[in-house]
């Protein structure tokens, strides 16, 4: 798309004339063949703007122009001209006159040029008919006997093209935008070496309107798709689209191209399906340091691990109560490396908390029963731990509307139970995924609607600051927590149908698996977010069939476990 957008023109040069007329004897010194001719004198000032202070490039804006060409016309030829050079120093006027010239209508000409020596691209220019009377004074032929002769010298620019147009970014890559101010014959008027450009992106946040294009939310409070700066550098924030503006700042002549901004590029490095043993489930998979996938099968009672190459390895544990496996969790740095947390929902002597070794699968520290109170649970389900020396697990006590926290050993830390939206209903936390800077993610659900629409975000303390979602409005995007809007089902980039689980990546990005559109959303949670990838495994036959358990390992790898179809998988980021 490339449009252009036109203004009032500004004032760059003013042309004052002063004409008075006479009479000139013409012929052969006083003979018979003696005539009086009608004549007149032209006086000329030029008041030039005083030079930029900003150290602008006097090639490139007409504020600057380095002459003024000055043409009086008889009919179509040119009876008088001189080229007007910039003054060095004030006072900034440059005088001259012409005379003597035709008394009748003439044509006052003025083109203003980047080059002292007149060259170039004319930059502004004006021209008035002016009448020249015999004996008296001159005016302007439009206007009446007295009136001043003065010509505001108009720029030459009709259009500003920027390049590339249509342009496409993908999300938090950048992109070198050109602008170039063109008259109406298409010459380049100006070059943007000091950029004599005013650059901008609509929407400047995202809008309701603009929804069905990725970029929402109701309140404005998110920015963007894209960023553009003075220079017209565009950064890519969130996939959607924007209209980038770049407008020139004396004529204020703007031209206008979109920009797409794309999702970041995730492969398929690898697909596998387990075995005979592996029983396709709606559980959260863990990965360790080196890339070891976790995943909990309740029918074989075990975890099936496979190395960061898609290999088996040997299974981890085995106990009767393994049946009921809600999910698992890798310890925290500080543990025995591949130590792992798994948390049961049994008949078994009740739901419970289990520390497992990663070589013999013995069970280390173990709490939990059936309750209300601390350290009890009705259904627990995603696990996270926090960063630190003595690092805080979170656990999803679904059932009872609460995020428990414990120390490493099963202590009680106390508990959330505030959502960051209006659960009215009842907050019903899902699952959870803990930043390097200790911000809890929670996916969570509205008791008795079943709502998966929204991601929300905790500070390290454990206070609310907000969600991410499609709102009841229409809205996508972040909407800060204690707002009376609802979370809304959506297709778009940045909304969700059926959000499940959580991974997050070094650099505190979120990574979401939505069970019904069957794709991954990578999203920046926050007043200043996006939505930097959308990914699935759309290579028949292997097409994403409602994902689930997902993972992200310290250098970016995804690991994502599907449902349905039993397969593994592993994705790497493509960078341009």
């Amino acid at each position: 798309m490339q449009m252009s957008v036109k203004q009032s023109t500004a004032v760059y040069l003013v042309l004052c004339v002063w004409v008075v007329a006479g009479w000139l004897l013409a012929g052969c010194h006083g003979g018979d063949d003696d005539a009086l001719v009608a004549t007149g004198r032209m006086s000329i000032q030029l008041t030039w703007p005083e030079p930029s202070t900003e150290g602008v490039d006097s090639q490139l804006i007409p504020a600057r122009s380095e002459s003024v060409l000055i043409e009086v016309l008889e009919g179509s030829d040119v009876v008088a001209q001189e080229l007007l050079v910039r003054p060095t120093e004030p006072p900034w006027t440059t005088e001259t006159g012409f005379d003597p010239v035709p008394a009748g209508t003439l044509t006052v000409q003025a083109s203003a040029f980047p080059a002292a020596d007149g060259s170039g691209v004319a930059q502004a220019s004006a021209e008035m008919l002016v009448t020249v009377v015999p004996g008296g004074t001159g005016y302007p032929a439009a206007g009446n006997p007295g009136d001043p002769v003065n010509l505001a010298l108009a720029s030459t620019i009709t259009q500003v093209s920027i390049t590339p147009s249509p342009a496409e970014v993908e999300a938090e890559a950048q992109l070198q935008l050109t602008a170039t101010a063109l008259d109406a014959l298409g010459r380049t008027v100006l070059v943007p070496a000091t950029d004599p450009f005013e650059w901008s992106v609509t929407p400047e946040s995202m809008d309701v309107s603009a929804a069905d294009a990725g970029v929402a939310p109701a309140n404005g409070s998110t920015p963007g798709a894209a960023t553009v700066t003075d220079g017209g550098l565009l950064t890519g924030n969130s996939i959607g689209a924007v209209v980038v503006t770049a407008r020139e700042r004396e004529s204020q002549v703007a031209g206008q191209a979109g920009v797409a901004v794309l999702s970041q590029v995730y492969t398929t490095q690898w697909r596998t399906e387990p075995g005979s043993n592996w029983v396709s489930i709606d559980r959260r998979i863990a990965v360790d340091a080196n890339g070891v996938v976790h995943i909990p099968d309740r029918a074989a009672q075990t975890i099936v691990r496979f190395d960061s190459d898609g290999n088996r390895l040997t299974d981890l544990g085995y106990q009767p109560d393994y049946n009921q496996l809600e999910g698992v969790t890798m310890s925290h740095p500080g543990d025995t490396p591949g130590a792992v947390y798994i948390n049961l929902s049994t008949s078994f002597g009740g739901p419970m908390i289990r520390r497992v070794e990663p070589t013999n699968g013995d069970e280390g520290p173990t709490w939990g029963s059936t309750g209300a109170g601390p350290g009890q649970f009705v259904i627990p389900e995603g696990m996270a731990f926090g960063p630190g020396a003595d690092p805080t697990l979170y656990v999803a006590d679904y059932g009872n509307h609460r995020v428990q926290k414990f120390s490493a050993d099963g202590t009680y830390r106390g508990e959330i139970t505030e959502s960051t939206f209006d659960a009215s209903g009842g907050w019903q936390p899902y699952d959870l995924a803990v930043d390097g800077a200790g911000h809890l993610f929670v996916r969570a659900t509205e008791f008795g609607t079943g709502v998966q629409y929204q991601v929300e975000k905790y500070d390290d303390a454990g206070n609310p600051l907000g969600w991410w979602g499609k709102d009841t409005e229409g809205g996508i995007g972040w909407h800060a927590a204690g707002g009376s809007v609802k979370p809304a089902a959506g297709n778009e980039p940045g909304a969700f149908t059926q959000a499940r689980c959580l991974g997050v990546d070094g650099d505190g990005y979120v990574y979401v698996s939505d069970f019904a559109l069957d794709r991954i959303s990578k999203i920046k949670l926050g007043p200043d977010g996006g939505v930097v990838a959308l990914f699935s495994d759309n290579v028949s036959p292997w097409v994403f069939d409602s994902p689930v358990g997902v993972a992200v390992t310290s250098d970016g790898a995804v690991y994502v476990c599907g449902t349905r179809d039993s397969l593994l998988r592993k994705f790497r980021r493509v960078v341009p």
